[in-house]
Order: structure tokens, then C-alpha cells, then sequence
């Protein structure tokens, strides 16, 4: 039977959960099977709950991941074919075994004579008919011309990471830069499975890795080394680093190594002068108040002012409004003001100033005017 690949799963490390999307585990997967994780480690399952999740016998070591490929094989206790080729050995070695057991091989025309650690002890000159157990396969010489003969009798093992120190039996696997290799021979080997055809043969390749997701490293720094994907604080944004490495050049200088990854909000920094007026302070931050900002005259008000904002003279206590359309300040506010004079008996008056702080005078033909003052 093949694989069963459909659809993606789901796990968290230390868990035994397996959770899929688009998946079809009932009548696919049965308790005992084995599972090909996405960190390429191999479980048993232990029980099915539904469509969409799996109990593990242990729990799962590797990361957590989201909707990841994986892989469920059937073990040997559940392949049909391996079952009929495990009775038909059983079958034909059923005397050869019962003669075994009492001790008394003849009349079978094999004879067991040992049980070897590996292909290699097996003797340079045997006998027709002799057989030997190495591993997990029977040997049996056959004569000169036909020479010796094998059968597996045991299905694949996992032994999980590959160890060059470890001894291998045939069809134990073991994993290797997330590809699954099955054991061809027994004993041990120090070349790499993915380099080692001889010994070793691809079971399961790895599949395509997805992108990686972003790292944050906190403020960006000329002294760290860093991994593609990582990001970066510079000047209130933050980047991401394109290639692995370090620069010493700040991220936001530098679009070979990085990219703008969110760009820094409104703070008055940057090509921000001013808000409502206000130019920010030394942290960046703009202050505008709420209040009426005084002056000591209308000459000290700012050369543009505010639109809708009101400024108190202190020498004259009047507010005042800035005018778009004439570009100039207009009395909003406040006393209208007087211009004091004094009568020639000595008695002192005033005139009451107009709205625009002008003195109002009339001529002797009758004609009135008003004349500015200057604040």
C-alpha cells in the first residue's frame, strides 16, 4: 500500500494531538501505523478519533507547526502483502523450523547453522543447504553456481537520526537532512545514507521547505550577525534582513541588506517641522496645548499663525484670531481698547478704540476715517 499524504497537519510540541486539514484519516489510518512528522521524526499512532485528528503514542518532540506535509505508512503488522509473504516463508520453512526446535534437521535438505552479526561472517566454503540468520534475513548456499541466497523476514525499523557509530540491521531507517533512508546492508558505515548507495536507500525525501517566518532581534545593532528574515529597530521603523551577515551600514541606508519592513507613525521626526505650529522636542514628541498662548504684543505672535486658534496680547489683554484671507491677525476678543488725551483745562478722556484697534476721527468737512496704531 502507498503512503497516505493527504491533506496537511497541525502539531505542538509536547503534545500526542495531530490535528489536519483536509484530511481523511478514518479508513486511512489505523492504531499502529507509523507517522513521518514535519521535524522528519517517525510515531506510532496510537488511536483515530476522526477525520481530522490522531492521538501519537508519545508526544511530539519536534517545533510547533501549522499546516505541515507528513507521511503514514503501514507497519508490518498491518501489510497484507507482507503478511502473505511472512505465511508462505512459514509454510515452506515449517519442517526446516519444527526440525530446528528438536534439535534434528535431517530430512529438510536445509541445515541452520548459525546466526551471524553480518554478510560478511558468513563462511568462504559452506555446505549445499546450509543456512544462516544474519539480522533480519535468512541466508541459504544454494552451490557454487547459484551461491547464496536471501529473503527478508521482518519489515523497516526506525531508529530515528542517523549515527555514524550506530550498527544497522536491513530495513532499519533513519533520517538525514530531512529525507528517511531504509538500510540495504547489516553493520556500520561511516559514509552519509545520502552518499552511502551502497548501504543505504532513499525511503522517504524530504519535501519543499516554506518560507521562514520573520525574527525579531529588537534595536539594529553593527555588531551582530544577522540571519536572513531577522529584523531590526532603526530610526523608529523596523526592517528586514535580506541576506545573512553583518554591515555597518544602519538598515535604513542600506537597501542591499534590507527592506523596510514597518514604517515609523507620526511623531514629529522625520520631515515632520511641526504640528498645529509646534515644533517637536528633543524625544520627538509634539506638545500642543489646549490653552490660549499668550505673548507679550501682537509683534511677538508667530509670523503665521494658527486657523481657529486664539492668542492673548498681553499689553493690551485683547485675543486675537489669524485671518487667512489677509494674511493677518484680527482682534477676536476682549476689551475694544481706548486712546487716552488730555483736554487743554488739563482734564484727561479717551477715545474708544474700533475693533481692529484703530482710532476713529472725524474731519471738518464731515468725513470720517479711522486711523491704525501702530502696537
Amino acid at each position: 500500500m502507498t503512503w497516505y499524504k493527504v491533506g496537511k497537519i497541525s502539531v505542538q510540541s509536547g503534545s500526542k494531538i495531530v490535528t489536519g486539514t483536509g484530511t481523511q484519516f478514518i479508513g486511512n489510518v489505523k492504531a499502529g501505523f507509523g507517522l513521518l512528522g514535519p521535524d522528519f521524526a517517525i510515531y506510532e499512532v496510537e488511536s483515530i478519533q476522526s477525520a481530522t485528528q490522531i492521538t501519537l503514542a508519545s508526544v511530539y518532540r519536534g517545533a510547533d507547526a501549522v499546516d505541515q506535509a507528513f507521511g503514514v505508512w503501514q507497519t508490518q503488522g498491518e501489510i497484507p502483502e507482507l503478511l502473505q509473504a511472512a505465511t508462505t516463508l512459514l509454510n515452506t520453512f515449517g519442517a526446516f523450523r519444527d526440525a530446528y526446535e528438536n534439535g534434528d534437521l535431517v530430512g529438510t535438505g536445509i541445515e541452520l547453522k548459525d546466526v551471524l552479526n553480518d554478510v560478511a561472517d558468513l563462511p568462504l566454503a559452506p555446505g549445499v543447504g546450509d543456512a544462516y540468520l544474519v539480522g533480519t534475513s535468512i541466508y541459504v548456499y544454494t552451490g557454487v553456481t547459484g551461491g547464496w541466497h536471501h529473503k527478508n523476514i521482518a519489515g523497516v525499523n526506525p531508529t530515528g537520526p542517523w549515527n555514524p557509530a550506530s550498527s544497522y540491521e536491513r530495513n532499519d531507517l533513519a533520517t538525514k537532512d530531512g529525507s528517511v533512508f531504509r538500510r540495504l546492508t547489516v553493520g556500520v558505515s561511516a559514509g552519509m545514507p545520502p552518499d552511502d548507495p551502497d548501504n543505504w536507500e532513499i525511503f522517504v525525501a524530504r519535501g519543499e521547505i516554506g518560507p521562514a517566518g520573520v525574527v525579531p532581534r529588537g534595536p539594529w545593532s553593527a555588531l551582530t550577525a544577522y540571519e536572513k528574515n531577522d529584523t531590526a529597530l532603526d530610526a523608529g521603523s523596523q526592517y528586514v534582513r535580506l541576506i545573512t551577515g553583518m554591515t555597518p551600514d544602519r538598515p535604513s541606508t542600506d537597501p542591499v541588506n534590507w527592506q523596510l519592513f514597518l514604517s515609523k507613525g507620526l511623531d514629529g521626526l522625520g520631515a515632520v517641522v511641526s504640528v498645529n505650529g509646534h515644533a517637536p522636542d528633543g524625544d520627538g514628541n509634539v506638545l500642543v496645548p489646549t490653552d490660549t498662548p499668550a505673548y507679550a504684543s501682537i509683534a511677538a505672535f508667530p509670523l503665521v499663525g494658527v486657523v481657529d486658534r486664539l492668542y492673548l496680547a498681553n499689553d493690551t489683554n485683547l485675543l486675537f484670531r489669524w485671518d487667512v484671507a489677509s494674511a493677518s491677525y484680527k482682534q477676536a476678543g476682549g476689551a475694544a481698547g481706548t486712546f487716552p488725551f488730555f483736554l487743554s483745562n488739563g482734564a484727561g478722556s479717551a477715545i474708544a478704540l474700533t475693533s481692529d484697534r484703530k482710532l476713529p476721527f472725524r474731519l471738518a468737512n464731515g468725513d470720517s476715517s479711522n486711523i491704525p496704531l501702530t502696537v
